[in-house]
């Protein structure tokens, strides 16, 4: 859906817009410091294995993270506090998918942090996380990113924030390393990621600098049974997709593995400088990302980028936290009713089971 405003979902509507956004983005506002923080919310997937669920519930096919399961927050809800925990709120990049604007004023509370950047057309979260990353090197370039996908659950929050926090220190301190989130599986899952920790004398040399960090030897994206069962005996972990890099890094390593699309990005980039030079005129901004994302081959971040560049990741594992992709109606019912809480959906729509007779009505969560 193309926006006549300077960008799809930029200015002028109350979602990241106005005066906030113009001080942002035309250096009015605070001045820039240096290595400052930026947050990527990606809020572009559509979940299709739940819109049964949802449909039946809601009435419409809505993406999960715009739905609240539980409590009073939607996911994005959540997903957006969080990010605020970690970087200011004006620093927060909400990419979203073609159409999901509508849900928005139910989703969010008002004010929506930091911009809302409407892609075009779904083509993967490699784009997704580089369009983002334009906008953080455009402002600042020496931005640190943390990733926040918007579709997952995590319990507690201020532990799991800290843990984010802790990979945004590492990566300003180390900054050629990309620092990754890793749950500490109770599973052999066959719909996750998994990230294998290097061992010996090399695990050592690596993380001297960081030690509660591991050395990623490799990357496996949605096993099969026997397989997962393995990796689940060796010792991997889920991958959380949480992570947090340089933006210059994360760029370096997108033109060495994925030369063809960094191209792309890297003329988006010059064509933002220009127009904010004085150069173009804004409003051809919509048209030249509708012209790059109909060039795009999608891909998938851990798959076509973190595989390819596993020597430059870090690992840190998340203990004491629950961390769930809710992708699935039965992950939705099994994490609330480990904590001993009802979805807000009824029975009519998915049955759940209680964990020991403890089962109780929705709360704050």
């Amino acid at each position: 859906m193309r926006q006549s405003q300077s960008f799809p979902g930029a200015t002028g509507d109350g979602w990241g817009g106005g005066a906030l956004s113009r001080s942002i983005w035309d250096g009015t506002g605070a001045a820039a410091k240096p290595r400052q923080r930026w947050g990527i919310v990606l809020s572009g997937g559509e979940d299709r294995r739940m819109q049964p669920l949802i449909s039946d519930w809601l009435g419409e096919n809505r993406p999960t993270q715009y739905c609240t399961f539980v409590g009073s927050r939607s996911m994005l809800q959540h997903t957006l506090d969080r990010a605020c925990s970690v970087v200011r709120r004006q620093n927060v990049l909400t990419v979203t998918g073609p159409g999901h604007r509508r849900h928005l004023a139910e989703a969010v509370r008002h004010p929506l942090p930091g911009r809302v950047i409407e892609q075009p057309m779904d083509a993967g979260t490699v784009p997704a996380v580089f369009l983002a990353a334009t906008y953080a090197l455009l402002n600042d370039p020496e931005a640190t990113l943390v990733l926040f996908p918007a579709g997952h659950f995590v319990h507690p929050e201020d532990a799991f924030c800290a843990l984010a926090n802790r990979a945004a220190e590492l990566s300003e301190l180390h900054r050629d390393r990309i620092f990754l989130i890793g749950a500490v599986p109770d599973s052999p899952e066959t719909d996750y990621g998994w990230v294998g920790t290097a061992t010996g004398q090399s695990a050592m040399n690596t993380t001297e600098a960081a030690p509660d960090a591991m050395s990623v030897a490799a990357f496996r994206d949605k096993p099969g049974p026997a397989e997962a069962g393995l990796l689940w005996r060796e010792g991997y972990l889920w991958n959380t997709m949480v992570l947090a890099v340089r933006a210059k890094t994360l760029w370096e390593l997108g033109r060495k593995h994925l030369p063809e699309m960094m191209s792309s990005f890297d003329a988006l980039l010059m064509v933002l400088r220009a127009i904010r030079q004085g150069l173009f005129d804004p409003k051809c901004e919509p048209e030249v990302l509708a012209r790059l994302y109909e060039h795009l081959t999608p891909a998938d971040f851990s798959r076509d980028l973190l595989q390819h560049a596993a020597s430059d990741c870090l690992l840190l594992p998340m203990r004491g936290i629950h961390w769930s992709d809710w992708e699935r109606p039965e992950r939705v019912t099994e994490t609330l009713a480990r904590l001993g809480r009802l979805p807000l959906f009824s029975g009519d729509n998915m049955h759940t089971e209680a964990v020991g007779g403890r089962l109780q009505t929705a709360e704050m969560i």
